[in-house]
């Protein structure tokens, strides 16, 4: 029993607090019979307030529009210069691979032909006795 009034009471001291945290009072607005509408000043003040705050928020949302596509600009380029040096460095391997390749085969002409330059010498020495 005495958990259930303590429960009670906790649940009506969370209930009692609602304050409106607001700095206008829209319900001092009243329509006039030709269709137009009468507000305090304090009232024509606030909706100056918003109307301002509103402005801000606008062109504070510009701005990060524009820091976001300049962001995914600079990622772009980024992306590109990295796309580019791998087409620069896998050029480059193939090059040396090339190159490589033709030590190979040079060093395999100059053998032959110090091989045969041997056996030419060899020949000519052999005549000449």
């Amino acid at each position: 029993m005495l958990k259930l009034f303590i429960s009670f009471l906790v649940i009506i001291a969370l209930l009692i607090p609602t304050t409106a945290y607001a700095d206008c009072d829209w319900t001092g607005i009243k329509k006039n019979p030709d269709g137009t509408y009468t507000y305090s000043e304090k009232l024509h003040v606030c909706v100056g307030k918003l109307v301002q705050d509103n402005k801000v928020k606008t062109q504070q949302i510009a701005d990060y529009t524009k820091a976001l596509s300049l962001k995914d600009l600079s990622i772009k380029a980024s992306d590109d210069r990295a796309n580019l040096w791998m087409d620069t460095s896998g050029k480059l391997e193939a090059r040396l691979q090339k190159v490589d390749s033709l030590q190979r085969d040079n060093e395999f002409i100059f053998f032959a032909l110090g091989v045969v330059a041997t056996g030419i010498a060899a020949y000519t020495a052999s005549k000449i006795k």
